[in-house]
């Protein structure tokens, strides 16, 4: 994510068919042959393992952060895995 205007902007964006980590090690590089001179400080994605694991090997001093919708969305479908969990949080007030 870039930041320009006190906005975060996305870099880029990739279709993948795989989310190994030889998939985003391939990806990461293409990047990086696209723009040698690119060093960020922090990048922002989602809570893959692979994709976490390549982006510290290619990027060695990064910050890496999990993005939280991400994170709430695959939450949020483990629920609904559960059905009567998903009435529950729906229909009541107070959940302890």
């Amino acid at each position: 994510m870039g930041i320009q205007f006190n906005t975060g902007f996305p870099i880029a964006f990739a279709l993948m068919s795989r989310k190994t980590a030889r998939a985003y090690n391939a990806l990461f590089k293409r990047v990086l042959e696209i723009e040698p001179q690119w060093t960020p400080q922090t990048i922002i994605v989602d809570f893959e393992r692979a994709a976490m694991v390549s982006l510290k090997a290619i990027f060695n001093n990064v910050t890496i952060r999990g993005c939280w919708f991400h994170s709430s969305q695959a939450l949020w479908r483990k629920v609904g895995e559960f059905g009567k969990l998903i009435n529950i949080f729906d229909s009541s007030i107070s959940i302890y």
